[in-house]
Protein backbone atom coordinates (compact mmCIF):
# COMPACT_ATOMS: atom_id res chain seq x y z
CA UNK A 1 0.00 0.00 0.00
CA UNK A 2 2.85 2.69 0.71
CA UNK A 3 4.45 1.71 -2.56
CA UNK A 4 1.23 2.19 -4.56
CA UNK A 5 0.77 5.55 -2.28
CA UNK A 6 4.37 6.82 -3.24
CA UNK A 7 4.66 5.74 -6.93
CA UNK A 8 0.66 7.88 -7.14
CA UNK A 9 2.17 11.01 -5.26
CA UNK A 10 5.00 10.88 -7.60
CA UNK A 11 2.87 9.97 -10.74
CA UNK A 12 0.84 13.51 -9.64
CA UNK A 13 4.54 15.73 -9.32
CA UNK A 14 5.11 14.60 -12.68
CA UNK A 15 1.89 15.23 -14.11
CA UNK A 16 1.91 18.78 -12.35
CA UNK A 17 5.51 19.13 -13.93
CA UNK A 18 4.01 18.53 -17.03
CA UNK A 19 1.34 20.86 -17.09
CA UNK A 20 3.81 23.98 -16.01
CA UNK A 21 5.86 23.15 -18.70
CA UNK A 22 2.71 22.91 -21.76
CA UNK A 23 1.66 25.74 -19.66
CA UNK A 24 5.14 27.81 -20.09
CA UNK A 25 5.44 26.66 -24.12
CA UNK A 26 1.98 27.99 -24.39
CA UNK A 27 2.93 31.28 -23.04
CA UNK A 28 6.61 31.00 -25.04
CA UNK A 29 4.42 30.19 -28.45
CA UNK A 30 2.17 33.53 -27.70
CA UNK A 31 5.00 36.02 -27.00
CA UNK A 32 6.57 35.02 -29.98
CA UNK A 33 3.94 34.56 -32.18
CA UNK A 34 3.72 37.04 -35.46
CA UNK A 35 1.98 40.83 -34.46
CA UNK A 36 0.37 42.71 -36.75
CA UNK A 37 -0.36 46.56 -36.48
CA UNK A 38 -1.27 49.44 -38.38
CA UNK A 39 -3.56 47.76 -40.61
CA UNK A 40 -5.40 49.96 -43.31
CA UNK A 41 -7.49 48.84 -46.39
CA UNK A 42 -7.15 52.31 -48.77
CA UNK A 43 -10.52 51.82 -50.74
CA UNK A 44 -9.45 52.24 -54.71
CA UNK A 45 -10.26 55.62 -56.35
CA UNK A 46 -12.80 53.93 -59.15
CA UNK A 47 -14.51 51.27 -57.91
CA UNK A 48 -13.98 48.16 -59.30
CA UNK A 49 -10.24 49.07 -59.08
CA UNK A 50 -8.03 46.82 -56.35
CA UNK A 51 -7.51 48.83 -53.23
CA UNK A 52 -4.63 48.69 -51.33
CA UNK A 53 -3.56 47.04 -47.58
CA UNK A 54 -0.68 48.43 -45.71
CA UNK A 55 0.28 47.24 -42.68
CA UNK A 56 3.82 46.68 -40.15
CA UNK A 57 4.62 42.84 -39.19
CA UNK A 58 7.01 42.57 -36.27
CA UNK A 59 8.45 39.17 -35.20
CA UNK A 60 9.31 38.90 -31.43
CA UNK A 61 10.85 35.40 -31.81
CA UNK A 62 13.83 34.02 -31.56
CA UNK A 63 13.25 32.10 -35.22
CA UNK A 64 12.30 33.76 -38.38
CA UNK A 65 9.27 34.30 -39.95
CA UNK A 66 7.65 33.88 -43.51
CA UNK A 67 4.82 35.69 -44.41
CA UNK A 68 2.88 33.65 -46.88
CA UNK A 69 -0.27 34.98 -47.75
CA UNK A 70 -2.86 37.66 -46.96
CA UNK A 71 -7.05 37.47 -47.02
CA UNK A 72 -8.79 39.86 -46.46
CA UNK A 73 -12.82 39.55 -45.54
CA UNK A 74 -15.33 40.87 -47.91
CA UNK A 75 -12.63 40.43 -50.81
CA UNK A 76 -11.95 38.19 -53.75
CA UNK A 77 -8.50 37.65 -53.05
CA UNK A 78 -5.18 39.65 -51.86
CA UNK A 79 -1.77 39.92 -53.59
CA UNK A 80 1.57 40.90 -52.05
CA UNK A 81 3.91 42.99 -54.07
CA UNK A 82 6.87 45.02 -54.11
CA UNK A 83 7.77 48.35 -56.33
CA UNK A 84 10.98 48.00 -57.48
CA UNK A 85 12.55 51.05 -59.66
CA UNK A 86 8.98 52.27 -60.34
CA UNK A 87 8.10 48.64 -61.34
CA UNK A 88 5.52 46.32 -59.25
CA UNK A 89 6.39 42.83 -59.14
CA UNK A 90 4.61 39.56 -57.15
CA UNK A 91 5.97 38.81 -54.00
CA UNK A 92 5.20 35.25 -53.21
CA UNK A 93 6.55 35.33 -49.90
CA UNK A 94 8.41 37.55 -47.19
CA UNK A 95 10.94 36.03 -44.73
CA UNK A 96 10.81 38.57 -40.73
CA UNK A 97 14.22 38.00 -39.36
CA UNK A 98 13.75 37.21 -35.43
CA UNK A 99 13.31 40.90 -33.92
CA UNK A 100 12.89 42.35 -37.01
CA UNK A 101 9.85 44.30 -38.48
CA UNK A 102 8.41 44.10 -42.11
CA UNK A 103 6.73 47.44 -43.26
CA UNK A 104 4.10 47.46 -46.25
CA UNK A 105 3.85 50.87 -47.10
CA UNK A 106 2.75 53.05 -49.90
CA UNK A 107 5.58 53.32 -52.71
CA UNK A 108 7.06 49.93 -51.49
CA UNK A 109 5.81 46.16 -50.11
CA UNK A 110 1.71 46.53 -50.46
CA UNK A 111 -1.44 44.10 -50.55
CA UNK A 112 -3.21 44.56 -53.66
CA UNK A 113 -7.26 43.88 -52.87
CA UNK A 114 -9.34 43.00 -55.55
CA UNK A 115 -13.13 42.45 -55.95
CA UNK A 116 -13.65 44.75 -52.66
CA UNK A 117 -17.42 44.20 -51.45
CA UNK A 118 -19.15 47.66 -52.84
CA UNK A 119 -20.81 47.66 -48.67
CA UNK A 120 -16.86 48.06 -47.84
CA UNK A 121 -17.21 52.04 -46.85
CA UNK A 122 -14.40 54.17 -45.96
CA UNK A 123 -14.09 54.56 -42.07
CA UNK A 124 -15.03 50.81 -40.97
CA UNK A 125 -12.71 48.49 -40.46
CA UNK A 126 -12.84 44.76 -41.86
CA UNK A 127 -10.08 41.92 -40.68
CA UNK A 128 -7.15 40.85 -42.74
CA UNK A 129 -5.87 37.11 -41.72
CA UNK A 130 -1.89 36.85 -41.91
CA UNK A 131 -0.25 33.30 -43.25
CA UNK A 132 2.77 32.98 -41.33
CA UNK A 133 3.67 29.26 -42.15
CA UNK A 134 1.43 26.84 -40.06
CA UNK A 135 0.31 30.42 -38.14
CA UNK A 136 -2.77 32.47 -38.87
CA UNK A 137 -3.06 35.83 -37.35
CA UNK A 138 -6.13 38.21 -37.75
CA UNK A 139 -5.91 41.70 -37.40
CA UNK A 140 -8.24 44.66 -37.86
CA UNK A 141 -7.62 47.26 -40.74
CA UNK A 142 -9.14 50.49 -40.86
CA UNK A 143 -11.06 50.98 -44.08
CA UNK A 144 -10.03 54.66 -45.92
CA UNK A 145 -10.86 56.39 -48.98
CA UNK A 146 -8.24 56.56 -51.43
CA UNK A 147 -7.85 60.26 -50.92
CA UNK A 148 -8.03 60.23 -47.24
CA UNK A 149 -4.47 57.89 -47.36
CA UNK A 150 -2.69 61.22 -48.09
CA UNK A 151 -3.17 62.41 -44.90
CA UNK A 152 -0.88 59.07 -43.70
CA UNK A 153 2.01 59.39 -45.89
CA UNK A 154 4.81 60.81 -44.90
CA UNK A 155 5.30 64.46 -46.46
CA UNK A 156 8.14 64.88 -49.02
CA UNK A 157 10.73 67.00 -48.15
CA UNK A 158 11.94 68.88 -51.79
CA UNK A 159 14.40 71.62 -50.41
CA UNK A 160 16.96 70.08 -52.25
CA UNK A 161 14.69 70.45 -55.18
CA UNK A 162 15.77 73.80 -57.49
CA UNK A 163 12.43 74.30 -58.85
CA UNK A 164 11.77 78.13 -60.22
CA UNK A 165 9.55 80.33 -58.62
CA UNK A 166 6.24 80.50 -60.36
CA UNK A 167 6.54 84.37 -60.36
CA UNK A 168 9.55 84.66 -62.26
CA UNK A 169 8.80 83.44 -65.82
CA UNK A 170 11.28 82.25 -68.38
Amino acid sequence: MKRLLIAASLGLVALSACHRDSEKAAETAAAQAPVVTDARLVLPAVAGRPGALYFTAANPGNAPLRLTGIAVAGTGKAEMHETVGGAMKPLPQLDIAAGDVARFEPGARHVMVFDIAPATRAGGTIEATFRFGDRAVTAPARVQAAGDAMADAPAMDMSHMDMPHPDHAH
